[in-house]
């Protein structure tokens, strides 16, 4: 039974909240996943403001309608496949339009078996408009940067981490 810390005093600790620490604390963000992603400012909003937490967002959907929304709120995204996606008859490029909102994001594949189709993805929107400097940076050091480990890998420099494969 648990009882009800007074005002100044630690509340009890419980071993199965012990994973989430990190995250109140800052050390790590706390990922979430939205199967719309165009609908995620609200809960980010909530989680970001009334528990100052560090947010990456994660999913499907037009980021694009809400990029804005979310740079405000300090937060970074993880882009999923399709990177350019129909419109009615238009074609609009996710990365460029995230982009010029000034939202920090990364690219994931979504699985093993999907990282074959990242980078021509990638290619594809680089070759719709699309800065490629930013396209290599959101396949590589971005990532590094919203999970707070740039210090360690995401580039090629001395004292890094690192697994090279060069093919020809």
């Amino acid at each position: 039974e648990s009882k009800t810390p007074r005002e100044g005093e630690a509340p009890e600790k419980r071993e199965e909240y012990e994973p989430f620490r990190p995250v109140f604390e800052k050390k790590v963000p706390a990922v979430v996943y939205f199967p719309g992603l165009d609908g995620s400012p609200g809960l980010v909003r909530t989680l970001v403001g009334e528990f100052g937490m560090n947010v990456v967002v994660f999913g499907q959907g037009r980021i694009d309608r809400a990029a804005e929304d979310l740079r405000r709120l300090g937060v970074a995204a993880i882009l999923t496949v399709p990177l350019v996606v129909p419109d009615g008859t238009a074609r609009v490029n996710l990365p460029r339009q995230v982009a010029a909102a000034g939202l920090r994001f990364a690219f994931s594949s979504g699985a093993a078996t999907g990282a074959g189709e990242i980078v021509p993805q990638v290619a594809f929107a680089a070759g719709e408009g699309w800065s490629g400097r930013e396209a290599l940076a959101a396949l590589t050091i971005r990532a590094a940067e919203i999970f707070g480990i740039d210090d360690r890998v995401g580039s090629i420099e001395e004292g890094k981490d690192a697994d090279l494969v060069f093919l020809s």
